[in-house]
């Protein structure tokens, strides 16, 4: 599998970490970056798609600790694979 394909592959999960963040997030500019996830295309808006999942990332790295120790959410798992798939989205990006 080549890059491309690869990314392609990875960015089919677009949609469930765009829910996994609205889930948690309760400030405005998070939600928004999650709904832009979904619908920027990485052909067309590849650097605000960028921008989009680096915003995602830090917002990530600044509450994973806290969604992993909040006792009402269920899906603490879906959090950890979001923030992972966010890394290596951002990165195949990048470097394609």
């Amino acid at each position: 599998m080549n890059k491309q394909q690869n990314t392609d592959f990875l960015l089919l999960y677009k949609t469930p970490i765009s829910q996994s963040v609205l889930e948690y997030a309760t400030d405005n500019f998070t939600k928004n970056n999650a709904k832009k996830l979904v619908e920027l295309n990485e052909n067309k808006n590849k650097n605000e798609l960028i921008i989009v999942i680096k915003e995602l990332i830090d917002w990530y790295e600044k509450n994973l600790d806290t969604i992993k120790q909040d006792r009402f959410v269920v899906q603490k798992e879906d959090h950890i694979r979001s923030y992972n798939l966010l890394q290596v989205i951002e990165t195949q990006l990048v470097a394609g």
